[in-house]
C-alpha cells in the first residue's frame, strides 16, 4: 500500500510494494515490488532516478533462458535517504536512518545498517559543545 506523502507522476511503481507515511518518490524512480516484498519505511525519501528491483534476469537471457531469474526482497527502513540516480538491486535491507550517497549501486545480498550520526544527532552535538565552551 503506498502511504507516501508525494509521489511523483513519473514514478513507476511495479507491483504492490509498502511504502510508508510521509515517503517521498522523486522524479523517473522506479519501484519494482512485482516479483518480490519490497517495503519501504516511513519518512523516507527516495531521489529522483533512483531505481528499485526485486530481480535480475541477467543471468536468465544469457544463457538462453535456462538459468532461473534472480528474485529477493528489498526491505528500506524508516527515515532512510536514496540519493538521485541510485540503484538499489534484489535481496537488499537498509536499515533505519542510513543515507545513501546518490549514484550508489547496493549490490544484491547486502545489509546496510547506521554507519553514522543522523542530522538531527549531529545539530544537538553541535548544541551541545557549544554550551560547554
Amino acid at each position: 500500500m503506498n502511504k507516501a506523502r508525494f509521489t511523483a507522476p513519473t514514478c513507476i511503481i511495479l507491483g504492490d510494494p509498502d511504502i510508508g507515511e510521509g515517503t517521498w518518490l522523486g522524479h523517473y524512480s522506479i519501484l519494482d515490488g512485482a516479483n518480490a516484498k519490497l517495503t519501504i519505511g516511513k519518512n523516507c525519501s527516495i531521489a529522483s532516478g533512483v531505481h528499485i528491483y526485486t530481480h535480475s534476469t541477467h543471468e536468465y537471457t544469457t544463457s538462453n533462458f535456462q538459468q532461473p531469474k534472480k528474485i529477493g526482497r528489498v526491505k528500506i527502513g524508516d527515515n532512510v535517504a536514496i540519493g538521485a540516480n541510485s540503484v538499489i538491486l534484489y535481496d537488499v535491507e537498509i536499515g533505519d536512518n542510513v543515507c545513501v550517497p546518490a549514484l550508489t549501486v547496493i549490490k544484491p545480498h547486502t545489509k546496510l545498517q547506521k554507519t553514522g550520526l543522523t542530522v538531527k544527532e549531529r545539530q544537538q552535538l553541535r548544541r551541545e559543545e557549544r554550551n560547554e565552551r
